[in-house]
């Protein structure tokens, strides 16, 4: 892409906590009750034009989200 003259600009990710649907219990073979958490991710150029998104599903109880900070971009 940057050969076509686009540069990466931001990212941005909404994590979700939520009852597993049937399908997603039965395809992560979840145990009776657990949740899920439902990650949106949208990446977009330095014009703000989108440019990849992706949905991922995963068991809450098996995964740990760590979030980090880059230096020099201490906006909240």
């Amino acid at each position: 892409m940057e050969a076509l003259g686009y540069a990466f600009g931001h990212a941005e990710e909404t994590l979700t906590a939520r009852p597993a649907t049937r399908f997603e219990a039965d395809t992560l073979e979840l145990d009776p009750g657990e949740w899920v958490v439902q990650i949106l991710r949208a990446s977009y150029f330095t014009e703000d034009t989108p440019v990849h998104t992706l949905e991922t599903i995963c068991a809450a109880t098996r995964h740990i989200f760590t979030i980090g900070q880059v230096g020099g971009l201490d906006e909240f």
